[in-house]
């Protein structure tokens, strides 16, 4: 379920998976300031990186507002 209703107010959550290869240490902390100065709501809920292979995987929410019909 990618989607779901956060709370009565009909606002909705997007969860979206970064798979990450050949990034960089330092590659990869821009790219968390990157996520975290974004104008959109961007909770990250799961990191995982792995040095050796220079690989990462986030796990991250967005919410949004849907479009009245």
């Amino acid at each position: 379920e990618a989607e779901k209703e956060v709370s009565s107010s009909n606002m909705k959550e997007l969860k979206i998976i970064f798979t990450i290869s050949e990034v960089s240490y330092p590659a990869f902390k821009s790219l968390l300031n990157s996520l975290e100065s974004n104008l959109r709501i961007i909770d990250i809920d799961t990191i995982e990186y792995d040095p050796k292979d220079e690989s990462a995987v986030l796990l991250v929410k967005s919410y949004y507002w849907p479009q009245s019909s």
